[in-house]
């Protein structure tokens, strides 16, 4: 039996560089070494009502800087006395509940994509006059602890209802 001998393989530079940038990406380790934690940013819309009035928090997890995805994210938000949290909704995957009668939301097993962002959002409504400073202490995720994040919630000075009414249409004819 005649048999060729095969040649050994061999890496060249551009190839070695090519699958360790592949390794890189896959692994959500940046080049740096290590994966940053997101950032975190929280909102306000609107950021000043009246007693009994609500407003959209929006919490934002930024995972921009990078290349691959963070999950194991998890968060607790305590709310401000006379400050209640209510009708939860993510975009980040997990489980986001409200304990203790709208007193703390919680947020467990959440993940950001990579190079991507994510929202959490909800309802919060003051009972009492304010300024309510809300403050997330305790973000933390697959990459490690992430620097606080917090937003205050101000009470209007001007009388502010709890509601808006609108005529459709707003042009009704004489007898209309």
């Amino acid at each position: 039996m005649n048999s060729q001998p095969v040649p050994p393989c061999r890496l060249t530079l551009p190839g070695f560089l090519a699958l360790l940038s592949g390794i890189l990406l896959t692994t959500s380790i940046s080049f740096a070494g290590v994966a940053q934690p997101p950032l975190v940013e929280m909102s306000l819309s609107p950021e000043e009502i009246g007693i009994g009035s609500s407003s959209e928090l929006t919490i934002t997890i930024d995972n921009s800087a990078n290349p691959g995805p963070i999950n194991e994210i998890d968060f607790t938000l305590p709310m401000p006395e006379g400050v209640i949290i209510r009708s939860p909704s993510t975009e980040c995957g997990g489980i986001v509940t409200v304990e203790d009668d709208g007193a703390l939301l919680r947020f467990s097993n959440g993940e950001v994509g990579a190079s991507a962002t994510c929202e959490i959002r909800a309802l919060v409504t003051q009972n009492l006059r304010g300024p309510h400073t809300l403050t997330i202490s305790d973000f933390i995720s697959v990459a490690g602890p992430s620097d606080p994040a917090s937003t205050t919630l101000r009470t209007s000075s001007e009388l502010v209802l709890g509601f808006q009414k609108r005529f459709v249409p707003d042009l009704v004819p004489l007898g209309g």
